[in-house]
């Protein structure tokens, strides 16, 4: 091969990997920036927590598979933020995507948006499906003083760690997924039904009787 052709090839390669260690780099600044904010919260991983009660589901259990299921479970978010540190980028209960990727390009996910949001999060839909990196969640938090029937034990807390049942519970400005909206999954719900217009009764006729 001759020289020039075997340098312009050498220049290729070199270029392909200082792309590709351009796009490695964007995604551990973007998963040590999320660490860095849970650990300079000074948060820990709750010792109790469980995934559904189930005892072998702890916040261990969630470390070993967090990009899935920390974004599946998102009560895993709020008791185990420190194994969902290399999971997806959340704001509460409002987390990126994990599969999206901007033109199907696998160098191209939430993490790498997130570390220029400036630009990227209105590249395709990134803002769409990078809610949290991008600062598109609505404005949602549970309430701090709501309890179940009174029930000192019974917050929007005990609310998340078993949400697809405890959601439920309650009966009307008293049910927790009203109360509990971002542990819920319940921040778009409006806070009333429009109302219903009364009915109305036909006129009724009078004869006039001179």
């Amino acid at each position: 091969m001759p020289v020039t052709s075997t340098f312009i090839a050498l220049l290729a390669v070199a270029s392909s990997a200082a792309a590709s260690g351009a796009a490695g780099r964007d995604r551990a600044l973007a998963r040590r920036s999320r660490a860095n904010r849970r650990l300079d919260a000074e948060v820990t991983d709750s010792a109790s927590f469980r995934v559904n009660g189930k005892e072998r589901r702890d916040c261990s259990w969630v470390a070993e598979n967090a990009a899935m299921r920390c974004e599946k479970y998102p009560e895993a978010q709020i008791e185990c933020p420190l194994s969902c540190g290399d999971g997806p980028a959340c704001d509460g209960a409002c987390c990126d995507s994990t599969s999206w990727l901007l033109h199907g390009d696998s160098s191209r996910d939430c993490a790498w948006i997130g570390t220029k949001t400036d630009v990227r999060c209105d590249k395709g839909d990134a803002r769409a499906k990078c809610k949290a990196s991008c600062g598109a969640c609505e404005a949602c938090e549970d309430s701090t003083s709501w309890l179940l029937n009174q029930d000192t034990s019974r917050d929007c807390h005990w609310t998340a760690k078993k949400s697809d049942v405890r959601c439920a519970k309650g009966k009307g400005d008293n049910k927790a997924s009203l109360n509990c909206r971002a542990s819920c999954g319940t921040c778009s719900q409006q806070d009333t039904e429009a109302p219903t217009d009364a009915p109305t009764e036909a006129p009724t006729e009078f004869t006039c009787v001179d």
